[in-house]
């Protein structure tokens, strides 16, 4: 049994020096069958493959045999729902990571996805508008569910379920904003078209500030300008 474990050891040994001696006699000799053109391209290749890949110089089944050639080991993992690491072990050692945010069946399934609905409620809060909100969003990089920008829609959708109606429909919905008229709210208070508010606005007889954000009117909740615009409606008639 010792003589036979002893001659397979023997036996095994010289086939790893067999191996060195072939590995070393090809590093020695040129390429068969190469022109010296050929042979000074591929000594370059590390330079120019970059160049060539980006060109579309090499055909999708090149790129992908000349990866298969390249990678020793792909690990992948799904640490978060909305996260997937690629860890590429390449030949020569070498790591690559790679993040990549596979599409989701949910808005809740992201991560942060409470600091994303806080966020989306403060600036809807502060006046803004849809739009403007996932726009603002995404620059602060927030994703939808399905891709690398947030959607005007999906902020009406999440603000509505939660409750919150925008600042352009509150000024067209209810009397006062931060304890001043809208123009609706004093229309219907007087009884008037907006549009007899809008005139003395503009003609400067009626004082009212826009909001910051929305740029609409907020007119002082004053009882002597009340009286005064009760006065003038019933002068022209306008009931």
């Amino acid at each position: 049994m010792a003589a036979e474990l002893e001659q397979h050891w023997e036996l095994a040994l010289q086939a790893v020096e067999d191996a060195r001696d072939a590995a070393e006699r090809f590093r020695r000799q040129s390429p068969p069958g190469l022109s010296p053109q050929m042979q000074a391209q591929l000594r370059d290749l590390g330079r120019t493959l970059p160049d060539l890949w980006r060109k579309g110089h090499l055909k999708p089944e090149q790129k992908k045999e000349l990866l298969r050639s390249l990678i020793r080991r792909v690990v992948i993992r799904r640490p978060l729902a909305d996260i997937v690491e690629a860890t590429v072990v390449w030949v020569s050692g070498a790591v690559s990571t790679l993040v990549v945010h596979p599409p989701l069946l949910r808005q809740s399934d992201r991560q942060h996805y409470e600091h994303f609905v806080e966020r989306l409620l403060a600036l809807g809060a502060a006046g803004y508008s849809d739009r403007e909100i996932a726009q603002r969003l995404t620059v602060e990089g927030f994703r939808s569910a399905r891709s690398a920008r947030v959607p005007a829609g999906l902020v009406g959708e999440i603000r509505r379920a939660r409750g919150q109606i925008s600042l352009t429909e509150q000024f067209r919905t209810q009397a006062k904003l931060e304890e001043q008229w809208t123009v609706f709210g004093l229309a219907q208070q007087l009884g008037v078209h907006r549009n007899w508010l809008y005139t003395r606005i503009r003609n400067g007889t009626l004082p009212a500030t826009r909001h910051a954000v929305v740029g609409h009117y907020l007119i002082p909740d004053d009882p002597e300008l009340l009286a005064t615009l009760r006065a003038q409606r019933d002068r022209c008639c306008y009931r």
